[in-house]
């Protein structure tokens, strides 16, 4: 992801990463097969369109101007992107199985080792 902010816009970087609040739970659903909520399907579209809002107008400049320019940022963080909605789901699967705080101290020492 840090790769990915260095070579693209910070619109463009919210926008892609925000793409999670809809990758999440349509990735959950693939997995369980069941249907995504109506409920979350808004919230999800509702905080995705608040982000294209925010980040319109360097988009727009972006898209303007080079585009070719941000894309290998605007591919690197979708593979982020990518990768953080299987984190998320994964630890939806095994956060009820394990007490919070030994769960959290992992995950700490192994963003502290990778990053």
């Amino acid at each position: 992801q840090v790769l990915g902010l260095q070579a693209t816009t910070s619109g463009q970087a919210a926008f892609i990463t925000q793409l999670t609040t809809i990758s999440v739970p349509v990735l959950e659903a693939l997995l369980n097969r069941t249907p995504v909520p109506r409920g979350l399907w808004a919230a999800s579209f509702v905080a995705l369109a608040g982000v294209l809002v925010v980040a319109a107008d360097g988009m727009a400049a972006v898209a303007a101007a080079d585009p070719a320019a941000t894309l290998p940022g605007f591919l690197l963080l979708g593979l982020a992107t990518l990768f953080y909605t299987l984190h998320i789901v994964r630890l939806g699967v095994w956060a009820p199985k394990c007490d919070a705080i030994p769960l959290a101290l992992s995950k700490a020492a192994w963003e502290l080792l990778f990053s």
